[in-house]
């Protein structure tokens, strides 16, 4: 399994924060989504599976890289701040060698319109309500 939450703005785009370590985890001065699939892809053993994290404006780049490194996608689910918002991240992970079928999961939202946090985000939280 290999697991990556890697930066998400290409070098060059947006305004790249003067704290080092902050542009380093946001934007790609040190790492390429192509480089991370690449690393993934030679880590991976045949079967093996891929995790991401990422950014919606990226999905297309990914599925295509991940394809092209020998890593199918399996599944796919966006990520929404709530209910009226659109997606901010996205979900994805590929087996490596995997036979083409993609599942496209339901949104996941993060907040109700409340501002408190869906029943989901506290199962996956383990909390036992909103509140606490």
């Amino acid at each position: 399994v290999v697991v990556t939450n890697p930066p998400y703005k290409r070098t060059g785009s947006g305004i790249v924060n003067p704290d080092e370590p902050k542009a380093i985890s946001r934007h790609e001065v040190h790492c390429t989504i192509d480089g991370v699939i690449d690393a993934a892809a030679y880590l991976l053993k045949p079967g093996g599976r891929f995790y991401m994290i990422h950014r919606p404006e990226r999905l297309a780049e990914i599925i295509y890289l991940m394809k092209q490194k020998g890593i199918e996608p399996k599944v796919l689910r966006m990520v929404h701040p709530s209910i009226y918002k659109k997606a901010n991240i996205i979900l994805i992970s590929g087996t490596l060698g995997g036979r083409p079928f993609l599942k496209v999961q339901e949104p996941l939202y993060v907040y109700n319109l409340d501002g408190s946090y869906t029943d989901e985000i506290n199962r996956i939280y383990h909390r036992e309500d909103s509140h606490g």
